[in-house]
């Protein structure tokens, strides 16, 4: 499949994710699988901030395919912002003990105040770091001309 067609769906799903989540929609507190809580809003979620690096990846055609020394290290620092991504719903099941995410006021660190404040510090972390690179991936690409 042409990089372009993946871009535009990875895209597409991505800005599909971000309407629902900012939109507050119905489905996000549904349950997807009873067994263990999953709410659709965790897979939802989780789905785009996975795509957001991956449309970064496949927007990028020198970070795609690279051919330089410093598109390699951005490929390189891009897979780990796709790694952290994909990371995201394990840390966040291990930090609130549950797949909806909910914190309490407990005394324990699992699923208490101090482990919320990590999973928000991580979530930020991953969201905020793909704008960060494409910040510096744009100036650098303007720069280097």
């Amino acid at each position: 499949m042409p990089r372009k067609t993946v871009f535009f769906i990875i895209l597409s799903i991505f800005l599909l994710t971000v309407y629902l989540v900012f939109s507050g929609a119905e489905i996000l507190s549904r349950p997807l699988i009873n067994a263990i809580g999953m709410p659709f809003g965790t897979l939802i979620s989780w789905i785009g901030i996975i795509t957001f690096p991956f449309s970064i990846y496949f927007a990028c055609k020198h970070i795609n395919n690279p051919k330089t020394r410093f598109s390699k290290n951005y490929q390189t620092v891009l897979k780990i912002l796709i790694i952290l991504a994909f990371l995201w719903g394990i840390v966040g099941y291990y930090l609130a003990d549950n797949w909806a995410f909910n914190f309490s006021s407990k005394s324990v660190f699992r699923g208490g105040v101090k482990a919320a404040t990590y999973f928000w510090n991580y979530t930020y972390t991953i969201v905020i770091l793909p704008i960060l690179f494409v910040i510096v991936y744009g100036l650098h690409s303007v720069l280097k001309k």
